[in-house]
Parts: structure tokens; C-alpha cells; sequence
């Protein structure tokens, strides 16, 4: 499924929730018989992507991770290289729940958690 069609099904579930008289997804689960199930979507390897559309890539990762919470659309990103090309600020201001394993740079923790706690190699 591409961002795009994600970003489209996070608009779709919006406008049910409008039209529900509800603001987000629990409300709209508890009110209506058919319920609107949680969607988890996992991005691997977002370096890669980075690397291929950044601008775009960025801009519907941003998006989704603004707005899809109400509507019961989560993401969970995954990446080995934690430059500031791939995690970038905008990303990091968008996502307040990061977790990290051991880095081999205080470079990269700064990059990832905004700290250089994470380097234990």
C-alpha cells in the first residue's frame, strides 16, 4: 500500500468520525455498531526511502503521524541508519516515542533521541 492511499484511508476514516458526531476513534467504536479497527503500519528500513523521495516521504510520514492517531492509524519506523538526512528534525517533532538499542556514535544517539544516553557499544 503506498503513503499516498494511507494518507487517503487516514481522510476516509476522518470523515466517518465527522459524520459520526465523533472526534476520534474510541468514541466511534463505543457509539456505532461497526466498529473502525486500529491500523498499525511498519516501515522498514526508512533510510531506504529517504534516500529515493525524501521530500514526500517526509511530508506523508509527518502527516500520518499528525492526524493518524484519531482515526486509529499508528506507525512504527524502523531504520539502521539514523543520520539526520533519514531522521530528520520535522520527523523527530513528530514522533515523541523513539527507542533505540546500542549506536555506535554519540552522533547517532543525539540523532535518534536527542541525547547521547543510548551509546553504550
Amino acid at each position: 500500500m503506498s503513503y499516498g492511499l494511507l494518507v487517503d484511508e487516514m481522510m476516509g476514516r476522518f470523515r466517518q468520525l465527522e459524520n459520526a458526531g465523533v472526534k476520534n476513534i474510541a468514541s466511534y467504536n463505543e457509539k456505532m455498531a461497526e466498529k473502525m479497527p486500529y491500523l498499525v503500519i511498519l516501515v522498514d528500513e526508512l533510510a531506504d526511502l529517504m534516500l529515493t523521495a525524501a521530500g514526500d516521504v517526509e511530508r506523508l510520514l509527518v502527516r500520518l503521524a499528525q492526524f493518524g492517531r484519531a482515526t486509529g492509524v499508528h506507525l512504527v519506523i524502523a531504520t539502521q541508519r539514523p543520520s539526520v538526512d533519514v531522521v530528520t528534525g520535522l520527523i523527530k517533532a513528530n514522533f515523541p516515542s523513539r527507542i533505540s538499542f546500542a549506536v555506535m556514535s554519540q552522533i547517532d544517539s543525539r540523532t535518534i533521541l536527542d541525547s547521547v544516553e543510548q551509546r553504550n557499544c
